[in-house]
């Protein structure tokens, strides 16, 4: 979802869980199709922010909501999709540390990752 913005621009306002290139807080530019959906044209302005999505393997699944606290306390945001599926938010100053926790899961084969936006 995104806020309009009185210059016809777009602000991205929750994790884009299915749309890479972009983070949370973002502006775009977007142009709507005929069946009222948007699609991205641009980013004018970045956020800061990067966006990073895991998909929890069937053995650590069952510690869902630990994993979530504890990105949270790293300074992630994070929402939940398709049960298994997490959408990170990492503001700048947390980025570094948020991204070594997901490494470390990744490495550990805890969970698959796909970076939908990193500056880095």
């Amino acid at each position: 979802m995104a806020w309009s913005l009185p210059n016809g621009n777009l602000q991205i306002d929750n994790i884009p869980f299915f749309a890479n290139d972009v983070a949370l807080g973002d502006i775009i530019a977007a142009t709507r199709t005929e069946e009222g959906m948007w699609t991205l044209d641009r980013v004018v302005e970045r956020s800061g922010h990067s966006m990073f999505r895991i998909w929890l393997h069937e053995q650590v699944a069952v510690r869902r909501e630990q994993i979530i606290a504890d990105l949270e306390r790293l300074g992630a945001k994070v929402e939940v999709t398709l049960t298994n599926l997490l959408g990170i938010d990492a503001p700048a100053e947390h980025e570094n540390v948020i991204w070594e926790y997901i490494e470390a899961g990744k490495n550990r084969d805890d969970w698959g990752l796909q970076v939908g936006y990193s500056p880095d």
